[in-house]
């Protein structure tokens, strides 16, 4: 009853958490030091494309888990 609910909860703090610190990951030159202008375009790509596959995976773990038990 609390599977498909819980893992939503559980995929979207992740993902995020993940998106929030791949801004900070995309403008240090540590890492890939992109240029400010193309990092707001980079961002709401991986951002979105983030969004669909955790969607995506909600549907099919929470079907699984249904199925398990």
């Amino acid at each position: 009853m609390f599977a498909i609910p819980f893992i939503f909860i559980i995929s979207t703090t992740v993902s995020t958490f993940t998106n929030t610190s791949t801004i900070f990951l995309l403008r240090n030159p540590d890492y890939f030091n992109v240029h400010p202008d193309h990092i707001d375009k980079i961002a709401m790509d991986l951002i979105f494309y983030g969004v669909i596959i955790t969607l995506c995976m909600t549907l099919i773990v929470g079907y699984i888990f249904d199925i398990v038990g």
